[in-house]
Order: structure tokens, then C-alpha cells, then sequence
């Protein structure tokens, strides 16, 4: 009896774990936003691998189209490591991926197993964008903003290189697989990070959560001077296939222009 009553609780965390990731949505205000404002689709940790396989990457895939987002973020870890043929079928499932100012995407930690370089190489088969330690400038009704992108910060991911390569847009969106870069992102007046890396925890007890050991900023909105950061608890999993209170996302971001105090 005591034995299965124990494992009560590993298959609730094993069945969270392989569930489909949930859809949330947020609406924001910042300044610098074109006329119509932005929607921003955010993935990250899908972790393409034995647990998030060809149907879980087509699942997402079809649920990014259905959002009509004018950007898809992907912010690092889109595979779990280098066994199989794991890049194969990320790239033969995600794509076509529809956003109509593109789709981004940065490398994580476990990214760098293959090879960043590969990763990249793949993926912009399906039209997906790496921005690596570079910045774009975008362009809705008429006016610019920019889209900067950053390496995994524990494999040298520089902030102050890729601001070199800024354009015009006061409006700045900054992709970054680990959150802890929020600090020094806020002296570049960026606008919103996006992140990943903690999968919210995964496994948490109330408030204690494994990522605590690492970073401050395990899940939710975060603000330092005018920046604001997210970090999402991502698409898949690490280690075992399980969640508990930290359940996989997809996020979508519904940003308007900021009205001026004075009007």
C-alpha cells in the first residue's frame, strides 16, 4: 500500500510533465512600440529530444501559427543534446513557422552539445533567424525597432557586441537564454528580455524551486530600472519528464504603444 501511495505522486509529475505546453497571454505598454502595437510569440526549452519528439514539435509549431504573431522568439535549448537524430526532426517539424516580421532564435547551454554553428546552419532552412551577439532593426507602420540577440552568456554571450551593431528604434527586445543578463541589459535602456534556461523551476515546492541555486529569476516578470524581463518555464523538460507547479508554456505578448503622462 505505502509503495503505491508513494508513487502517486511521481506519475501526477510524470503526466504534468508530458503534458502539451498551456498558452498564456500578456498585454503590456512600452514606450517606443509602433502605431498597432506588437504580438510577440515567446518559446523556449523545447529540448527536442526522446520526451518532445516529432508530434510535440508539430503541435507547437501548429499553435505558433494559429497565433498571428508579427515575431516568433525562440530563446535557446531547442534540443536536448546530440544523441539520434534529434536536429533532423526539429527541422523537418517546425517549420514553416509564420510570424510576419520573422522568426528569431538564440542558442542555450544544451544547444552548444551539436554545435551552435550546426543548429543555425539547419534551421535557417526553415526560414528561422539566429542572432547571435547581433541586432536587427524591424520595421511596423512605419517605424523602426530593434531585436537583439545574444549568445548563451556561460558559452560568451556578449551584450555590449551585439549593442555595437545597434540601429534606430527606441524600442528594444533582447533574447537571451539566461535570465541573470538583466542587470546589465537595463544600461543598454532595453525595453523587454526574453528568457529561458529555468523552465520555471520545473520542480517546486511553493517557492522553492531547483533554479533558486543559480538565478533570482526562475519565472514571471522582473524589473530593474526602466527593463523589464520575462522568463518562461519553456516548451519541454530536463532530466526526468517531469513537472510539478511549474507547468510548459507557450507565451504570447500583446504589446501596445505607451500613451505619453502628458496626454
Amino acid at each position: 500500500l505505502l509503495t503505491g501511495v508513494s508513487a502517486i505522486p511521481v506519475f501526477f509529475t510524470l503526466f504534468r510533465g508530458l503534458q502539451k505546453p498551456i498558452l498564456r497571454r500578456f498585454s503590456l505598454s512600452m514606450a517606443g512600440v509602433p502605431p498597432g502595437g506588437l504580438k510577440i510569440a515567446h518559446v523556449t526549452d523545447m529540448h527536442t529530444g526522446y520526451f518532445f519528439g516529432p508530434s510535440q514539435v508539430r503541435a507547437l509549431r501548429d499553435t505558433l501559427n494559429s497565433l498571428d504573431a508579427d515575431l516568433i522568439c525562440l530563446t535557446g535549448d531547442q534540443l536536448h543534446n546530440t544523441h539520434g537524430p534529434f536536429l533532423t526532426q526539429l527541422k523537418e517539424n517546425i517549420g514553416p513557422l509564420h510570424a510576419s516580421l520573422g522568426v528569431f532564435q538564440v542558442a542555450g547551454n544544451h544547444d552548444h552539445r551539436l554545435g551552435k554553428e550546426h543548429l543555425f546552419r539547419e534551421l535557417a532552412k526553415v526560414g528561422i533567424v539566429a542572432l547571435d551577439d547581433r541586432a536587427v532593426t524591424l520595421t511596423k507602420n512605419g517605424v523602426p525597432f530593434q531585436v537583439i540577440g545574444i549568445d548563451d552568456l556561460n558559452y560568451g554571450g556578449d551584450l555590449e557586441r551585439a549593442m555595437a551593431t545597434l540601429g534606430e528604434g527606441r524600442f528594444r527586445l533582447l533574447l537571451s537564454h539566461r535570465p541573470r543578463v538583466l542587470t546589465e541589459a537595463s544600461q543598454y535602456n532595453i525595453s523587454l528580455i526574453l528568457a529561458g534556461h529555468t523552465h520555471g523551476g520545473q520542480m517546486c515546492i511553493g517557492k522553492l524551486c531547483p533554479s533558486l541555486f543559480e538565478t533570482p529569476y526562475t519565472y514571471g516578470f522582473y524589473k530593474e530600472a526602466s527593463t523589464t524581463l520575462f522568463v518562461s518555464s519553456g516548451a519541454g523538460t530536463t532530466g526526468p519528464p517531469m513537472r510539478l507547479f511549474a507547468p510548459s508554456e507557450i507565451v504570447l505578448f500583446e504589446i501596445s504603444p505607451e500613451v505619453p503622462k502628458n496626454e
